[in-house]
């Protein structure tokens, strides 16, 4: 609010809530059915079926008052949406399992196919003549603006086998194949196909293991498997139209525009893995360590890939690249303390992952990604190199800002870099003191698009948990660590929330400490100290963190007490959820992600923090 009473605010906040309705109802039914049928001895059949709907209504209407109605002439308008969303499954097995003195066999066959659609309809209007009435009658809307309809529909059959033998216990094999074929692929590509293998030995019941009797259990792993992704949207081998208005005034026609370039090439996106691992058990098995190392391999990436403009398309699903997963996962549960009043138990796990592109199917080195999170920034701000990992963040390295100090006055009364100072060219009035300073990469002296780099990795060194479990007589509390390491954020809110240019819109806290003549600051610019849509390593954070994942504290009542209530067990307990989280991040939550893309992870845009869940309950055994 101004001295003389007037307002820089778009809206008023009080009357734009009082303004709007935005509700949401859905209706959910679900059901599920299964019949096994035991042939003879051995020999089962199992059939299951779910079924799953969804029916939504979304009403939304801007009355008088609200910004929208304002911008329409100040005439209220609604929409009303309606969905419809259906899955279905059905899952057919055969089961066979012989016992043969030492030798144990488990053969089974199975199909199932599982089926999703969803659908909706939208109908909006505009120019209401008054508003009491809201969605209840779209009808008296002078001006309907929109009715759009939408389909999709995806199916998935599949035929597998397992087989399995066991030897005495001391040797074991599986063997598997699947057959999955995708209604999202086009005829020539319906089908894949991913076998797999594994074998175990026991060598704790080998003879020569019998004189150890601190090691409990000690087993051997080895395992190869393929797995398959189709999880993109259908109708992508085809062509898709949509429709189109064309002309002036009252005269217009609709017309039918292509909606995509179709792509009848795309695949199933495959995986295989290899995988080495060891169980140890120790002291009748207080002590459980399992290590697992594993190497896997992603061909055919189903990822978006940018066109030329002038194919009049922004990107298009292709089959993209090869990358490599590498990676060690620790496990270890003890049982500390074990007496009648007393018990401490710990279960600790640890993973290591490391990532590398192997190629790219362009035969290109790198690849650049736009994260698109919003309209201002238009620059490329992931890359994806040949050789590195994915997830990196690209863009110029920053350097401090500019000061007073780093220029001299000519005699014309002009402001001149002094020598050996970065000039960045890519200001169009010059630089100046208080705007961003970037580090030449290149070593030309001028700051060019040719000195972006990457200025952080999204993928973390490790990470992992903690539990600890204490009994004492009825009392019991657990607590679980989550921790991560290593990692970067692209805090996109943050940098939106500073560096964009408007009256008419709040700005974090940092933005008070920007440079002025009297503040020198050598973190923040000046207020129109930057080019809108850079993006450099101020924004990139370490997003390392320790969270109390989630905490049980429970009092199991004395059997004496409630026996005579015919009750076996009573227990109360209390949990708290995401308590509390130590990290240097600026933002809500280091736990972010705005895709699944895994050419664009760690995005902060507006991403929504960990709730604080506090629970209380009862259990009951009769």
């Amino acid at each position: 609010m101004l001295e003389d009473g007037t307002s820089l605010a778009q809206v008023n906040p009080v009357v734009q809530t009082e303004s709007v309705t935005n509700t949401k109802r859905a209706e959910m039914w679900s059901g599920n059915l299964a019949l096994t049928w035991q042939i003879r001895k051995g020999l089962t059949f199992k059939t299951a079926g779910t079924y799953n709907t969804t029916n939504s209504r979304v009403n939304v209407f801007y009355k008088n008052g609200s910004k929208e109605a304002f911008r329409n002439g100040q005439k209220p308008y609604g929409q009303t949406q309606m969905g419809r969303d259906v899955r279905w499954t059905n899952y057919n097995n055969l089961t066979w399992k012989q016992k043969i003195k030492k030798h144990q066999y488990d053969v089974m066959l199975g199909q199932e196919i599982s089926y999703r659609s969803n659908e909706y309809l939208l109908g909006q209007a505009m120019d209401f003549p008054f508003d009491n009435l809201g969605n209840d009658n779209l009808g008296i809307g002078a001006t309907p603006s929109k009715v759009d309809t939408g389909f999709g529909e995806k199916t998935l059959l599949s035929f597998f086998a397992r087989g399995n033998y066991n030897y005495n216990n001391r040797y074991l094999l599986t063997a598997t194949f699947r057959a999955d074929g995708s209604t999202v692929f086009s005829k020539k590509n319906k089908w894949g196909y991913f076998p797999s293998f594994s074998a175990a030995w026991r060598v704790s019941e080998e003879a020569f293991m019998k004189p150890v009797k601190w090691i409990s259990n000690f087993k051997l792993r080895l395992g190869w498997g393929t797995v398959g992704n189709d999880a993109i949207p259908s109708f992508l081998s085809l062509d898709l139209y949509e429709p189109s208005k064309y002309g002036s005034g009252s005269t217009t026609m609709t017309v039918l525009t292509p909606k995509q370039i179709k792509n009848r090439n795309l695949k199933w996106e495959g995986s295989s893995t290899v995988n080495l691992g060891f169980d140890l058990g120790f002291l009748d098995n207080r002590l459980n360590v399992t290590a697992d190392f594993f190497i896997k391999d992603t061909k055919d990436l189903l990822l978006s890939q940018s066109l030329a403009h002038v194919t009049g398309f922004s990107d298009q699903m292709q089959n993209i690249g090869k990358i490599q997963n590498r990676g060690f996962e620790l496990s270890v549960n003890s049982v500390n303390i074990r007496t009648r009043d007393f018990d401490w138990q710990t279960s600790f796990n640890l993973s290591v992952i490391r990532n590398e592109l192997k190629a790219l199917d362009s035969g290109a080195d790198y690849r650049t990604t736009r994260s698109q999170f919003d309209s201002n920034f238009t620059q490329d701000d992931y890359i994806a190199i040949v050789g590195r990992s994915l997830g990196l963040i690209y863009g110029y390295e920053f350097d401090g800002i500019y000061q007073s100090s780093d220029f001299y006055t000519t005699p014309e009364g002009r402001q001149q870099l002094r020598e050996g100072i970065t000039d960045n060219t890519r200001y169009t009035q010059g630089v100046r003191p208080g705007v961003v300073k970037y580090k030449d990469r290149n070593g030309d002296g001028i700051i060019t698009t040719a000195d972006r780099t990457v200025i952080g990795n999204t993928l973390p060194k490790w990470f992992g948990g903690i539990t600890n479990s204490f009994r004492f007589k009825n009392v019991d509390l657990s607590f679980m660590l989550q921790f991560n390491y290593g990692n970067d954020i692209y805090n996109a809110t943050r940098l939106y929330a500073t560096q964009t240019r408007s009256g008419r819109r709040n700005m974090l806290a940092e933005a008070a400490d920007r440079w002025s003549p009297t503040n020198a600051s050598n973190k923040v610019p000046a207020f129109d100290g930057y080019i809108t849509n850079d993006v450099y390593s101020r924004f990139v954070e370490d997003g390392s963190f320790l969270r109390l994942k989630n905490v049980t504290l429970g009092y199991t009542l004395p059997a004496k007490w409630t026996k005579k209530a015919y009750v076996s067990k009573l227990r109360v307990y209390a949990t708290g959820q995401n308590l509390f989280c130590l990290t240097g991040y600026s933002g809500y939550d280091p736990e972010v992600s705005r895709y699944q893309d895994p050419m664009r992870p760690g995005l902060d845009w507006g991403a929504y923090p960990r709730s604080k869940v506090f629970t209380f309950g009862l259990d009951i055994q009769f």
